[in-house]
C-alpha cells in the first residue's frame, strides 16, 4: 500500500518519514506528506510508519513491507510484549552475549514497548515495559496515556508523570502512587 502512495515522484507525493519523540505538524517541515515512524536501531531503524492516506496520526503503525510484529504475553486487554523481525535485524551487540540472549531470540527481537495489534494488522504502542506503573488498586498505567490526555490541557506547557517511590524510594515497588509534574505556560503562570 505504501509502496502505490510514494509511486508518483511529484514533490507534492514524497513521503518523509521520521522517528523519535517528535510528532509532525501538517506542512511545518517539508513539502509533501510527513508520518511518524516507530523504530529502533536494533532492527535497522524504521520499521513501521502512520499511515499517510490518514490526516492525523492516529497513534496506529502500518509495518514497513519484510516487517513481521508479534505481541507476547498479553493481558485480557490484549497489550502484551511487541517483538519484531525483519531482514534488517541486528546479529548481536557488541560484546554483549547475556543482552543479546535476552533481546534476539529465534529471530525475533524483544523491543521493549508495549502495545497491540490492531484488527488490520496495524500496531498501537501504548508505552515502555520499563515505564509501566502499578498503582495501588494494582491497576497498570502507563506515563504515556497520562501525559497524552493532561497534554491537551490549556495552560499545560509540558509534563511528566512519574511514580511516587520513584522519587522517594522503598522497599515495596508495587501500590504505586503517581505524581504529575507539570510546568504552565507563561499565561497559566500568571494566575
Amino acid at each position: 500500500d505504501l509502496d502505490l502512495y510514494v509511486a508518483n515522484d511529484s514533490v507534492e507525493n514524497r513521503l518523509w518519514l521520521g522517528d523519535g519523540a517528535g510528532h509532525f505538524e501538517d506542512g511545518t517541515l517539508f513539502s509533501g506528506t510527513g508520518v511518524n515512524g516507530y523504530g529502533l536501531t536494533e532492527a535497522g531503524a524504521v520499521v513501521a510508519v502512520g499511515d499517510p492516506r490518514t490526516p492525523h496520526f492516529d497513534g496506529a503503525y502500518v509495518l514497513l513491507p519484510g516487517v513481521e510484529a508479534e505481541v507476547r504475553e498479553a493481558g485480557p486487554d490484549g497489550f502484551g510484549a511487541i517483538w519484531v523481525r525483519t531482514p534488517s535485524l541486528m546479529r548481536s551487540y557488541y560484546r554483549a552475549p547475556e543482552l543479546t540472549g535476552r533481546t534476539l531470540v529465534d529471530g525475533w527481537l524483544f523491543t521493549g514497548d508495549v502495545g497491540r495489534l490492531d484488527d488490520t494488522g496495524r500496531l498501537v504502542l501504548v508505552g515502555r515495559a520499563k515505564n509501566m506503573i502499578v498503582t495501588e488498586g494494582g491497576k497498570n498505567v502507563y506515563p504515556e496515556d497520562v501525559e497524552g490526555a493532561f497534554a491537551a490541557l490549556e495552560g499545560c506547557a509540558e509534563l511528566c508523570v512519574l511514580a511516587e517511590r520513584y522519587i522517594w524510594p522503598q522497599h515495596d515497588l508495587q501500590n504505586e502512587r503517581l505524581i504529575v509534574v507539570v510546568r504552565p505556560t507563561s499565561e497559566a503562570a500568571r494566575f
